[in-house]
């Protein structure tokens, strides 16, 4: 069967409510096997515009600078082109028409199926449509894998229309710890080895939080009705009688898993790629851990220092070694492509060019380091290539909110005319001024993270994309869920 980009012809060849099935319906229903094949897919296809984009970018100090060429046609013609990637920054050039942009999905799969079918339907249909999701695939919700799935099998069907972009709770090894492992081993495990992992998981939170409070009672005594330890006692206590699938579960069992993985013979994960000391330190300060801990260092910490390094004397304590490989392994697939996706898109029309990220630019003179990430690699959790922020703390690893000014200046230096976000968990646009250069910031949240209004997803007209500054809702329709 003849493929371009590793993608299969007969997959081009549906009709729409097949390609629904294909996109929408088997999303988080996949064998291992066949979501393995799907993110094999999705590889291929990245690495495609990975080469397409080699030393077009890295050199840039502006969008205005990449380099779109690609040579002379048989007339002598200059030839463009249209989409591609280097490293951490994508670039595509599109015509006109109408993108369809969401964000924040957080593993709730019903509220990406509305905005998902429209695009389907309506570039089936043969309008000119493209779609966008800006991060935060595969957190939280009861479909993480799901999401991500429907997201990556649209776009190999249609690449040249789908933009995805990672976000905080996707990239860089921290899917492993917030709920997609227990998804996966629930999924494909067999159900006492699940059983199995599930037991240890509980055994060490009991021993955490017992721990725990034991060390919040002893400074209790020194002070006595402390109303910040008091409550941070009171959420010990939660921790250790609330059931289900919360964030400390998740995390051990992340931790439980990767352990268990790789002493059954799994590969060692890439360490410019795993995020080891900021993860262990982020969840840490999430989960209210005072000082030192032995029973997450025992636990997360030992599994963190095995993920990237040869485990001499393997120890599998589980059954079913080769299954628990299997599914840590295609937890690994899944990460190898939130990875070698971009962080950072331009997409650029004849009526002016939006700029796509999971949250704000940083504060630096050029593109290169988007490109290749030329500090420490653990000092940025999500963004492989982000080396500084205005108002983040670099030890916490992500973003409290935008900096106008940062925003509206390297809106100003790229002639970026649309930028949109995710991250805020708001729906709202607005416009922002620098020196002069109006850009109108477009935040979405698709998922039930926008309490105050419900999940939505908009609409944005390229072909009017020149007046989204002084008209932005004759350009941007927000659409609800």
């Amino acid at each position: 069967m003849k493929e371009t980009l590793g993608i299969p012809d007969w997959q081009r060849d549906k009709t729409v409510e097949e390609i629904k099935e294909e996109v929408i319906e088997k999303a988080g229903d996949r064998s291992l096997k066949e979501s393995g094949e799907l993110m094999e897919g999705s590889l291929s296809l990245l690495q495609h515009q990975q080469r397409s984009g080699e030393k077009r970018i890295h050199h840039a100090e502006t969008v205005n600078d990449i380099d779109t060429s690609r040579g002379t046609n048989t007339e002598g013609e200059d030839v463009e082109i249209r989409r591609f990637q280097e490293g951490g920054v994508g670039y595509a050039k599109l015509n006109g028409g109408e993108i369809i942009m969401t964000s924040d999905i957080h593993g709730n799969m019903e509220d990406l199926t509305k905005p998902l079918e429209e695009f389907l339907e309506r570039v089936e249909n043969g309008e000119d449509v493209y779609f966008s999701c800006s991060g935060d695939i595969s957190l939280e919700g009861n479909k993480k894998l799901g999401s991500l799935e429907a997201l990556l099998a649209a776009q190999q069907k249609y690449p040249e229309r789908v933009f995805i972009t990672p976000g905080n709770g996707d990239r860089r090894g921290t899917s492993l710890f917030a709920g997609l492992a227990p998804e996966l081993g629930q999924k494909y495990l067999p159900e006492e080895t699940f059983t199995e992992i599930e037991a240890e998981v509980e055994r060490i939170l009991e021993k955490l939080w017992k721990e725990q409070q034991k060390v919040v009672e002893d400074e209790l005594v020194n002070k006595p009705g402390d109303a910040k330890l008091e409550k941070h006692l009171a959420k010990i206590k939660k921790y250790q009688t609330k059931s289900g699938k919360r964030m400390d579960y998740n995390l051990l069992f992340g931790a439980v898993l990767m352990s268990a993985g790789r002493n059954a013979g799994a590969k060692p994960l890439d360490a410019k790629h795993f995020a080891t000391r900021q993860i262990y330190s982020d969840f840490k300060n999430m989960l209210g851990i005072e000082g030192k801990s032995p029973a997450l260092e025992n636990s997360v910490g030992r599994a963190m220092i095995e993920a990237t390094r040869k485990i001499k004397n393997p120890d599998s304590r589980f059954g079913n070694p080769n299954a628990i490989k299997q599914v840590f392994e295609h937890w690994q697939s899944v990460d190898q492509v939130i990875n070698n996706l971009p962080t950072m898109q331009f997409i650029e029309t004849p009526q002016g060019r939006i700029m796509i990220s999971h949250t704000q630019p940083a504060e630096i003179g050029s593109l290169g380091p988007y490109v290749y990430d030329p500090i420490d690699q653990q000092e940025s959790l999500w963004h492989k290539f982000q080396p500084g922020m205005e108002g983040k703390k670099v030890s916490k690893g992500h973003h409290v909110r935008y900096g106008e000014g940062v925003v509206g200046d390297f809106a100003k230096k790229n002639s970026i005319a649309l930028a949109q976000f995710g991250h805020t968990h708001i729906n709202r646009n607005t416009v922002l001024e620098a020196d002069g250069h109006q850009v109108t910031r477009l935040e979405i949240a698709t998922s039930h993270r926008d309490k105050a209004r419900g999940a939505h997803y908009a609409r944005v007209n390229l072909d009017r994309l020149n007046e989204v500054t002084t008209s932005p809702e004759q350009v941007i329709e927000t659409v609800k869920v």
